[in-house]
């Protein structure tokens, strides 16, 4: 009776073509794992009551830290929502300015405490809220001029800030609501921020706003001692604060009840367990995988039979689409074959990047071997995780690499992004077969110890990652294993 009542008043929020506000589109993961939450229904108030829910929490939090960029020390905390985020936040915050003032207000309370001024305009509707629930009042909030995009105007915020005598606050947002717009957020530690190259902001702590997906986050521009409230609108909000210069922050194990202690070896074996998904730095067992012997079977096969036939119609796909002086970036190259064969129809030079150096012998004496070796790059770099160390070239192409990388998202995107003409990548198909065959493999992966896996990603979300960046699809093929697309640039495609 309850579910044919409340039917007719449902909104379908949770379906990725509701556009209302700025909620739904609900991952079919976050789902399930809400229904795991409500049917484990834990009473996770601290680590001793619900070690799985404190492991589950510790592991998102270093997903997080490492997401945003920020430092792996820096605490974490998951709130109900964005009202929570920006209450933790500038309570964080208040209590930071009046203790650079000599007034500690947990001790001593508001009563006679410096006046804390907060600087902000376009804000979002929470924070008026928690200005009050946290004793500032409105007439504390001084509103700054925002252009049409509904951003901070830095000369308003100068101006005003130069007014301001007492401690003070400055809330920014890292994407508009409405027009996805950030805020000018200061650059540089803690003794630079706030001048936005107009002067100095002294006793000041700045309370970032909400993160837009697929926006440039301000992550290298946030200080030292700044507190980032993040705000997903799916299924879970978070806050994280930073830990301040000059003023040690206790660990997590040291408080009581603590997680680290009462965890014990849930806390160890989850770090070992999930070290391949927080962090992009590592091999996440590349090496148990690709050794010297993989290598030189590579190696060797490519002397007797030249490129294998996926690998040829990708080569061909670029050769078509002309290579004259064109640099190349391989991501997982091996031991270079594309690269030797793109060298030899145009390709000025090419860059490697891997993993792992199992490659690189084999791969020298190949280059060698081809007169080529001061053409070709080779580096170690995960540019997923470091996009910044990894310049741009004319050509970006990923050959069975897609597969071995847990977030797709993140790698297309920088692959994307560092592609100035054409990007070209293979990937398995994705059905039941393609489905149980990784499934049977990583099984066996996980049996045996090796903590190297493989995934079958959705194809159509994998060119759409791209298609975001500009990318166009031109050429796509589909072989009954393994599948290949191409993508030129929009202003290049065509040509």
């Amino acid at each position: 009776m309850l579910a044919a009542t409340a039917e007719k008043g449902l909104v379908a929020t949770p379906s990725g073509r509701f556009f209302g506000f700025v909620v739904g589109g609900a991952l079919p993961t976050a789902l399930a794992a809400d229904w795991l939450t409500s049917a484990w229904e834990p009473n996770a108030a601290f680590a001793a009551l619900a070690p799985t829910e404190a492991a589950v929490e510790a592991v998102a939090a270093r997903w997080v830290t490492d997401c945003l960029g920020l430092p792996a020390d820096a605490s974490v905390g998951f709130t109900t929502g964005a009202a929570m985020a920006n209450f933790t936040c500038l309570a964080a915050a208040r209590h930071r300015v009046l203790e650079q003032t000599g007034w500690d207000v947990e001790a001593r309370g508001l009563q006679g405490a410096p006046m804390v001024t907060v600087l902000s305009e376009d804000r979002h509707v929470s924070v008026d809220a928690v200005l009050r629930y946290l004793g500032f009042g409105s007439d504390g909030v001084v509103p700054i001029a925002t252009d049409n995009e509904g951003r901070i105007r830095p000369t308003a915020l100068a101006d005003n800030l130069r007014k301001v005598t007492g401690p003070s606050i400055v809330c920014l947002q890292a994407a508009n609501v409405n027009s996805g717009s950030c805020d000018p957020f200061p650059r540089g530690d803690r003794g630079r921020q706030g001048t936005l190259g107009l002067g100095a902001c002294r006793r000041r702590v700045w309370a970032v706003g909400r993160r837009k997906p697929d926006h440039p986050t301000p992550r290298r521009r946030c200080g030292r001692g700044q507190l980032v409230g993040h705000r997903r609108h799916k299924w879970r909000r978070r806050v994280v604060r930073r830990a301040t210069p000059g003023r040690e922050r206790p660990p997590r194990e040291a408080k009581a009840p603590s997680r680290g202690l009462l965890l014990g070896g849930v806390q160890q074996r989850v770090h070992a367990d999930t070290a391949d998904m927080s962090g992009c730095c590592d091999s996440r067992g590349c090496n148990d995988m690709f050794g010297p012997r993989f290598a030189r079977h590579l190696a060797s096969r490519y002397r007797k039979r030249g490129l294998d036939k996926t690998a040829a119609r990708m080569v061909a796909y670029l050769v078509d689409r002309g290579l004259d002086g064109a640099s190349v970036l391989e991501i997982g190259g091996g031991v270079g074959d594309i690269q030797l064969e793109l060298l030899g129809q145009g390709a000025s030079r090419t860059t490697n990047l891997e993993l792992v150096d199992a490659y690189d012998a084999d791969a020298t004496d190949l280059a060698k071997s081809a007169g080529l070796r001061d053409r070709m790059t080779r580096l170690r770099v995960d540019i997923a995780a470091t996009p910044d160390e990894v310049e741009t070239h004319d050509v970006v192409v990923l050959h069975r690499v897609v597969c071995c990388y847990p977030d797709y998202e993140r790698l297309l995107t920088a692959a994307a992004d560092h592609a100035k003409r054409l990007l070209v990548f293979s990937h398995p198909r994705r059905n039941w077969v393609s489905w149980t065959f990784t499934h049977l493999q990583n099984v066996s992966f996980r049996l045996v110890g090796k903590s190297f896996r493989t995934f079958a990603h959705p194809p159509a979300a994998m060119v759409a990652v791209a298609e975001v960046r500009g990318m166009h699809t031109e050429y796509s093929y589909r072989g009954p294993v393994w599948q290949v697309v191409g993508l030129a640039r929009a202003t290049t495609a065509g040509r």
